[in-house]
């Protein structure tokens, strides 16, 4: 896929993932690993086509409907675990609407969307990386504040324990006169 070979131009290929490029080992439990990975992800782009919202099952019925399905599992997942779901709009297709999503993917229709099209692919898919990178760049610094309310908690917390304990930082032998 011509959108892939651009992330990777972007991006350390580590750091991406797509399930249709060999990234799941062979007898490995698929649903098990595509959970594990959106778990794992910072930020997940839903690829979105013409035939995305209609796409049918062996059984003709609509893919989405399945709770079993692997689109559906991934963007299930990733909204459950409050993952940055960036819609893709691929050729055009426009945002699906709420009511035409089953409930675990209804908030999917909340989300704003970047378009890719052919005419326009080397700029679009620009524009996707952008949006990508200041993605990204939110999810680091919101873990980086995280990182620093935690260490500012532990440190209160040591400090209350050493005023509980009698005062603070007193060697062996030293007494509070």
């Amino acid at each position: 896929m011509a959108l892939f070979g651009r992330l990777e131009q972007s991006f350390p290929t580590e750091r991406l993932f797509m399930d249709v490029e060999g990234g799941i080992a062979a007898g490995q439990d698929f649903v098990r690993a595509l959970e594990d990975q959106v778990s794992a992800c910072d930020v997940m782009l839903a690829l979105i086509g013409p035939k995305w919202l209609t796409a049918m099952d062996a059984m003709g019925r609509r893919r989405l409907d399945n709770p079993q399905d692997f689109v559906r599992i991934e963007i299930e997942s990733a909204l459950r675990l409050g993952k940055r779901v960036i819609p893709v709009l691929v050729h055009k297709t426009d945002m699906p609407r709420a009511d035409a999503l089953p409930e675990p993917l209804k908030p999917l229709a909340r989300r704003n969307a970047v378009g890719l099209t052919q005419e326009r692919f080397k700029a679009d898919a620009q524009g996707l990386i952008r949006a990508l990178e200041g993605a990204l760049a939110e999810v680091g610094a919101a873990r980086q504040r995280a990182a620093t309310e935690t260490t500012a908690a532990e440190g209160e917390r040591a400090a209350e324990c050493r005023r509980a304990n009698g005062g603070g930082t007193r060697g062996k032998g030293e007494s509070a006169a």
